[in-house]
């Protein structure tokens, strides 16, 4: 029997993997306990047609499979350069290694959350921001580059279990 608590890596919480070599393995049980704390419920790729860029950006795809969708969006800082998207849930996760040092503006249903946000340093398929605490109502939220050049991999939605 094998058990695994994982407490030093939080950022893969609530992701599960099971693999093996090429040899004959047997898996004969597994055991996932849900937690009473907020969970992702859906993650849409940067490519999704529920995100509405604006301003310079360029789309790769294509690309590695270390990344979600092997599709990455980069923006450039800039007046207008931004991204937006709605949601029903009580936070939400950006997703994407950060090439290139950014800063982004987090507005959600109108107020400035903050101005200033310097992106996690994260590898492939991690969040590099974080958003969490939000009522579980419908959301609009406009991220704004601010500074330098950002990387979205992708989105999770986040929400409280019942």
């Amino acid at each position: 029997m094998f058990e695994y608590v994982d407490l030093l890596n939080a950022h893969y919480s609530g992701r599960i993997k099971l693999g093996t070599g090429y040899y004959k393995t047997e898996i004969l049980d597994v055991l996932v306990k849900k937690n009473d704390k907020v969970v992702q419920y859906q993650r849409i790729d940067d490519l999704d047609d529920q995100i509405k860029y604006h301003g310079d950006w360029n789309h790769v795809c294509g690309l590695e499979n270390t990344i979600w969708n092997r599709t990455l969006s980069y923006g450039s800082s800039g007046k207008y350069t931004r991204f937006e998207f709605d949601f029903r849930g009580s936070g939400f996760y950006l997703f994407g290694k950060q090439r290139f040092e950014s800063r982004l503006s987090i507005t959600v249903d109108g107020q400035l959350i903050n101005g200033s946000l310097l992106p996690q340093t994260v590898p492939d398929k991690t969040e590099n921001v974080m958003l969490k605490g939000l009522t579980n109502v419908n959301h609009h939220v406009s991220v704004g580059i601010v500074e330098g050049t950002y990387t979205l991999d992708a989105i999770g939605f986040l929400k409280r279990p019942r």
